[in-house]
């Protein structure tokens, strides 16, 4: 109950009539104010409710919940920030992209025609919901020296798992996106290369976890210009990262259309 109340998930009058259903808005236990857990909590005069809030707190505090009104946080659903745990980043926050100086760039200037390295992260909070996952892409120009051209990073959508797995699945859907020519992509996450070199019947298919991403993946442009995916193992340089078949090698699938 405490849960439900925090994150107001308990079905009050007005919420039902909200929700379309034909019942009294009203408080049900004195009529005067409508059924919202801010009224329940601080405003309800039933006798025994009000001798209940008298009990558990002070007047001042039932004073200060009332100035403070219902879109209090804190009197509404009991939240409070903590500098030891801050509050989740905003869906607002955009993806970057930086050119080979570190400059801010178009996600069109680091197109890609060449190597993309992809990685995905996650960090971990003591709360499970609190965990944020990010993607990162290295664009790397595809004939020696192997020029860097750019770097790409963002989050993880919230419809999404906040998982380094899934922050893996972003990266490759970012990279389908600035494939502008043939490009190889580099990874390490074994997962995302498999499924990328399935075929579509595979790929697709209902009880795969990110068929949806992969689904979305191929009806970009760019997905038709990823020839290769080269799995290699996480932590390594780039230029052992570049060295020529010695590590697996996964071309798409072209036996079936996208």
């Amino acid at each position: 109950m405490v849960r439900k109340a925090v994150t107001e998930s308990i079905w009050t009058n007005t919420k039902l009539n909200a929700a379309g259903y034909v019942i009294d808005p009203l408080c049900p236990l004195c009529g005067l104010h409508p059924d919202t857990q801010w009224c329940r909590r601080w405003v309800c005069g039933r006798p025994d409710v009000a001798a209940a809030r008298d009990e558990a707190v002070p007047n001042w505090l039932v004073h200060q919940a009332k100035f403070e009104g219902e879109k209090s946080p804190l009197f509404k659903n009991a939240w409070a920030t903590t500098p030891a745990m801050p509050p989740p980043a905003k869906e607002d926050v955009l993806w970057k992209a930086y050119d080979a100086e570190g400059n801010a760039a178009n996600m069109q200037d680091v197109a890609s025609n060449g190597f993309v390295f992809l990685d995905g992260s996650c960090s971990r909070e003591p709360l499970a919901r609190l965990n944020r996952a990010a993607a990162a892409l290295t664009v790397v120009h595809l004939e020696p020296p192997y020029k860097l051209l750019g770097y790409i990073h963002g989050p993880v959508v919230r419809s999404l798992p906040q998982t380094p797995q899934a922050a893996e699945y972003v990266a490759y859907a970012a990279a389908a996106q600035i494939a502008i020519a043939d490009t190889t992509l580099v990874g390490d996450c074994l997962g995302v290369v498999n499924h990328h070199a399935m075929i579509p019947e595979q790929k697709f298919g209902p009880r795969r976890k990110y068929a949806g991403v992969m689904r979305w993946v191929s009806k970009q442009k760019g997905a038709a210009n990823i020839d290769l995916f080269e799995k290699v193992k996480s932590h390594q340089k780039v230029a052992s990262s570049l060295m020529p078949r010695t590590n697996k090698s996964l071309r798409r699938d072209t036996s079936t259309p996208l």
